[in-house]
């Protein structure tokens, strides 16, 4: 009844669901939803969410203000709940879940499916909702639950855990754990592929890429779990060692390190941010095919040192004003002899190859539509506007604003 519960309360659950990202639900004593913020569906084989509301108000009635509880339910999912109060007493109770604390999802299903009695047809919904939800470590049940009983109880006070859930999970970890053997042919496994991986990303190629990650994410799932207390660290650990090995497969290709550096730098932010086993998978495959893409558009390995100096400079300054005498008396080489290798190595003029790069860059600008096209070709070093239009259309056969609109 939303009469019994104060506006405060359900304002409060608005801001944790946003800025956390977890579904939050505040429920009366009896377990009933009053108001609920949720991003997942639990699947109806898994019974009713409300029973496990009624469960952790049961416990709560029981408890101090200062005590939340850590329940998880027969399926293995999870929750972190504290008892709303008035002045007369229990009004009900704010949860945030479902997460879990584990992330060995295929394992875990094929028990929760076992142990449960559940149809096998189920297996992929399930393992689809497990891998969706959030994955918390013991610090960070400790954090939510100081979270929700200072929320609740108006101003700071130590919280404590309670002494009891209603329902414990019925895996044992250990019982599924890799033995010696299987973990060192994994390791093996992981090596083979990761090379593979590395070797396509250095030839820039997706195909090849996209042939390998099946078989890097069953991996990945494996080596879940390894270390004690922080079920995802180990992944995101994973996911840091692959951002190396994707970026020094591309430095060995040719990149120059400054490209390399933004990328490699953005997901490393990235993976840290990330707290869901779907969400890592998913970061890893982009991560993999943006280093292709790195690839393709500023690999120079194939050539000499000099010709790899000048075609890094003139794709890092594309913006700036760029000729042979100027680029020639940047990097110290004669411009004649810096001609003469350049047409002889890429099959191009210099002037060709700046122009070909600017108009591939003009392409990814109109693809946004955030600039104006005179502002683009000021930003590629054209100064002239309907040279701009003309070299654009000559290459590609269409004009900077057909190409856009056609975007």
């Amino acid at each position: 009844m939303t009469d019994d519960i104060h506006d405060d309360f359900m304002k409060s659950s608005r801001i944790i669901h946003h800025t956390t990202k977890m579904d939050v639900t505040l429920t009366d004593g009896s377990g009933k939803i009053v108001q609920q913020y949720s991003n997942h569906t639990i699947p109806s084989v898994l019974g009713r969410p409300v029973n496990d509301y009624v469960n952790i108000n049961a416990v709560l009635i029981d408890e101090s203000p200062n005590k939340y509880l850590h329940y998880t339910n027969l399926y293995g999912i999870e929750y972190i709940a504290a008892g709303v109060y008035r002045s007369d007493g229990y009004i009900g109770a704010m949860i945030i879940g479902p997460f879990i604390s584990g992330i060995s999802i295929l394992d875990f299903v094929q028990e929760v499916i076992a142990e449960n009695n559940l149809p096998i047809g189920e297996r992929k919904e399930l393992e689809q909702f497990y891998q969706s939800l959030s994955v918390l470590d013991e610090m960070d049940t400790n954090h939510f639950g100081n979270l929700l009983v200072n929320l609740v109880t108006g101003g700071y006070i130590e919280a404590q855990p309670a002494g009891t859930s209603a329902a414990h999970p019925v895996i044992d970890y250990e019982q599924v754990e890799l033995t010696r053997e299987e973990y060192k042919e994994t390791i093996e496994k992981r090596y083979h592929h990761q090379n593979k991986m590395m070797e396509a990303i250095q030839r820039g190629d997706k195909e090849g890429v996209e042939k390998e990650l099946d078989t890097m994410m069953d991996i990945f799932v494996g080596f879940s779990d390894r270390i004690p207390g922080s079920p995802i660290r180990s992944s995101k650990n994973m996911a840091l060692v692959s951002n190396t090995s994707f970026r020094v497969a591309a430095e060995n290709s040719g990149v120059h390190p400054i490209y390399l550096h933004i990328i490699s730098e953005r997901f490393a932010i990235l993976i840290e941010k990330t707290d869901t086993l779907t969400n890592l998978k998913k970061l890893i495959t982009s991560m993999a095919n943006e280093y292709c893409d790195l690839v393709h558009s500023f690999s120079t390995g194939g050539y000499s040192p000099h010709v790899r100096k000048a075609m890094d400079h003139i794709m890092m300054n594309l913006g700036e004003t760029l000729t042979l005498s100027g680029i020639s008396e940047k990097l110290h080489i004669n411009p004649s002899y810096l001609s003469r290798k350049f047409r002889e190595e890429t099959g191009i003029s210099m002037t060709g190859f700046i122009t070909e790069k600017r108009i591939d860059e003009a392409k990814i600008y109109l693809r946004k539509r955030k600039h104006s096209i005179t502002h683009i070709a000021l930003l590629l070093g054209f100064n002239d506007l309907n040279y701009f239009s003309r070299v654009f259309k000559k290459h590609t056969g269409t004009s900077p604003g057909q190409y856009a609109a056609k975007a």
